[in-house]
């Protein structure tokens, strides 16, 4: 996996100085470990489009393993507002979203799989999903940014920062610990994770937050729950 990504992001420029380059600074003293690793990531992260830098630090609020679907994908970057968008250019945001998970596939940040499911007719499921090692590199760069929560004390952690935040679990989580998600200002995105059979009480909850934060400019043109 990580030579595929090294390889994409040398394709970006094929001049013999670029390679040396990043040969020298990058590989010179790659011995193999995961710091190692991280670090020729990371370069390839930082050399993205800050288009395609937001889309990819966005999926670390999804587990690892993940397996995404296009469509969906690409609808939650145009509803987080991470798709410049403007009145009557939905299909026109699609198409830009579209081509946001086509370049990060080909970069090797996303991998294509496919999954037959009716083998008479030779049909098949396409999906996406992220390598460990892209994942961990999401989550790290994403810090402040997004977040995971699994429990009450976990949502303590979070930064205030946060803009898109993953709850695994909801019903799990006391009243007061849900309505304390008002503190975060910035908030466009929840995804709820486990959330089977939830109770009135937690729904109760979560809509207050939801009438609070769409009062705030930051969230007024965003999809808060997903």
């Amino acid at each position: 996996m990580v030579t595929k990504v090294i390889a994409g992001h040398l394709r970006e420029d094929m001049t013999v100085q670029f390679w040396n380059k990043f040969l020298d600074e990058q590989l010179g003293y790659f011995d193999g470990g995961m710091e190692d690793i991280m670090k020729v990531l990371k370069v390839s992260y930082y050399h993205l489009p800050p288009g395609l830098q937001v889309c990819f630090r966005y999926c670390s609020i999804f587990p690892q393993d993940n397996e995404f679907k296009k469509e969906e994908l690409v609808q939650m970057w145009i509803a987080s507002g991470l798709i410049s968008q403007t009145t009557g250019e939905a299909e026109n945001a699609r198409d830009v979203a579209e081509e946001c998970l086509a370049q990060l596939t080909r970069k090797s940040f996303f991998n294509l799989k496919l999954r037959n499911f009716h083998f008479e007719r030779n049909e098949c499921h396409e999906y996406y999903v992220m390598h460990d090692l892209m994942h961990d590199l999401a989550t790290w760069v994403s810090s402040g940014e997004c977040a995971r929560i699994f429990d009450a004390n976990g949502s303590k952690k979070v930064k205030t920062t946060v803009r898109h935040l993953s709850v695994v679990g909801i019903n799990s989580f006391p009243a007061d610990i849900i309505k304390s998600f008002s503190r975060f200002k910035n908030l466009r995105t929840i995804v709820f994770e486990d959330c089977h059979d939830i109770q009135d009480n937690t729904v109760c909850s979560v809509e207050e937050v939801v009438r609070r934060d769409l009062k705030s400019p930051a969230c007024r043109e965003s999809s808060l729950i997903q």
